[in-house]
């Protein structure tokens, strides 16, 4: 049985029982160690506890558990084999020495809190949670909710206008018609609306003029005409947004066709996709619409109720996968009358005005009117009358589609037309040559309106 030595330095170690009457160097401090010096006497139990130290305990404690003087841990004393030792010869504490009996207390176990009250604890708890939360929800439901802006349509925004493009490059004159003969200057920036602001209210199907549509050709050509300006295929606000989002020349044309006031109720000094102009834009315009097709509006996101426009302005040939017609000059042999920043003038047209194609039929492919890119201007890709993505109007005998010329004049081309002859039709410079009288037929736009009746 190992004997527990103690140093002066305050160390204890645990020597072999061959070293007993013998004297040897602390292994920490070097002093001289007698070991078992002084033996006898009282009598004890040699306990070491896992912290490292070591304690004389009473006989009475032999092979029962105590607790460390130390660290509190239980430890297991010794039982009959262990070898009896003096604990005061040694220096060790005694475990029923000056500390009193209590030092080592036989370890007893933590009482349990009874599995009943922890789940009432746990009960009390929950309805507890349960009022906090409805507390803060009852709150925050009476508490004033700040104003929330009105949704607005997911439309692109749009861009700072180009000189082309500025309000003093569009001054009105009038015409013998009384009709102006210029757009007039575009309105200056709207304050910001306030409540009592009197809303736009859009033109409704059943205001529609019973002869609206054959005022088409007569104010494209208004416009189209006139003398010493440069015209745009889209109007742009913000030069680095894209065409779609800037606005369309069809709210050009608006005054030509006896809209001004319309005209007049969008700002051109903000995006378009400012809410007023948006609402502008929902006016349905008769001049726009084929009376047959009652495809009039928007249906579903993101431009629900939105007017349409059924017809286009021709851009010119698109022969290739990335070519966009709009976007070449207009100089390019491919080109048609109108391009996104430059519209061709009557006198670019070397192919002949009776011969060029200037605005065409829709199709099923309607978009906006206010909208510009190719919302409102497409070149011509085969297959050119798809029932789809193509040209057409809707309701005209045999298909096809109805066309108005770059001199004004109004024909029918047919759906089984040769595609080069139509092509060549849509070209301002392409030096073809089409026989009008073989590949279309004069056409009454009003026609549409009477065979609705």
């Amino acid at each position: 049985m190992p004997v527990v030595v103690s140093c002066r330095c305050g160390q204890r170690f645990a020597a072999s029982e061959q070293l007993l009457g013998q004297q040897v160097p602390c292994p920490a401090c070097g002093n001289v160690l007698s070991i078992g010096a002084g033996l006898g006497g009282s009598q004890g139990v040699v306990v070491t506890c896992g912290c490292g130290r070591a304690f004389s305990a009473p006989e009475s404690l032999r092979g029962r558990r105590a607790r460390c003087p130390a660290c509190g841990g239980a430890i297991q004393v010794p039982g009959q084999d262990s070898v009896p030792v003096d604990p005061f010869s040694m220096g060790m504490s005694g475990l029923d020495g000056p500390l009193g009996p209590t030092t080592l207390p036989l370890p007893t176990r933590e009482p349990e809190i009874p599995w009943d009250t922890l789940k009432l604890i746990g009960g009390v708890g929950a309805i507890l949670l349960v009022l906090v939360i409805a507390t803060i929800s009852i709150l925050n439901a009476m508490r004033p909710q700040p104003e929330v802006a009105e949704a607005k349509p997911a439309v692109p925004t749009v861009a700072p206008p180009k000189a082309a493009d500025s309000p003093s490059s569009s001054k009105p004159s009038s015409s013998s018609s009384g009709l102006p003969s210029a757009p007039p200057p575009a309105p200056p920036p709207a304050p910001a609306e306030s409540p009592t602001e009197t809303p736009v209210v859009p033109i409704t199907s059943e205001k529609l003029p019973p002869v609206a549509v054959g005022k088409l050709p007569t104010g494209v050509q208004d416009w189209y005409s006139r003398p010493g300006e440069k015209l745009t295929g889209i109007r742009r606000v913000n030069a680095t947004d894209p065409p779609l989002a800037q606005f369309s020349w069809l709210t050009g044309l608006l005054p030509f066709l006896g809209h001004q006031k319309i005209y007049e109720q969008f700002d051109f000094q903000v995006s378009l996709e400012e809410k007023r102009n948006i609402q502008v834009g929902a006016t349905l315009i008769p001049e726009f619409l084929n009376p047959l097709d009652d495809h009039q509006r928007w249906r579903g996101y993101p431009f629900d109720g939105i007017s349409l426009t059924h017809f286009v302005g021709i851009s010119g040939v698109e022969d290739a996968r990335n070519v966009v017609a709009a976007k070449l000059p207009r100089s390019d042999p491919r080109a048609g009358v109108f391009g996104y920043d430059e519209v061709a003038r009557p006198d670019d047209i070397t192919d002949g005005k009776s011969q060029t194609i200037m605005v065409a039929g829709a199709g099923e492919l309607t978009n906006p009117w206010v909208f510009g890119g190719g919302a409102t201007i497409r070149g011509v890709r085969e297959p050119i009358f798809d029932k789809t993505s193509g040209f057409g109007t809707k309701g005209i005998a045999g298909g096809g589609t109805v066309v108005v010329m770059a001199d004004g004049s109004v024909r029918q081309i047919s759906a089984n037309v040769d595609p080069r002859v139509f092509k060549a039709m849509c070209t301002i410079h392409g030096a073809e040559s089409v026989d009008l009288e073989r590949d279309s037929k004069p056409f009454d736009l009003q026609s549409l309106r009477e065979a609705k009746k």
